[in-house]
């Protein structure tokens, strides 16, 4: 039995939220939230990629402060 029968190959990869970027989460998500569908998990990413590194810089200043 052929491999690609069972197990058909995808001809475009498929990002997820986590997988795009900045640019692409912003364009996939609807500017007016009127739209319809809820934009929550494009914003979501889009906040956790700042928030992420910022409170890695905030938690080494903060223990830089109790050596």
């Amino acid at each position: 039995m052929d491999a690609d029968l069972v197990l058909p190959r995808a001809r475009t990869l498929l990002k997820g939220d986590n997988e795009m970027t900045i640019a692409e989460l912003r364009a996939k998500s609807p500017k007016p939230p009127a739209v319809g569908r809820p934009s929550y998990g494009q914003l979501f990413t889009i906040q956790q990629k700042f928030a992420i590194p910022g409170a890695c810089l905030v938690l080494a200043l903060i223990g830089l402060g109790l050596v």
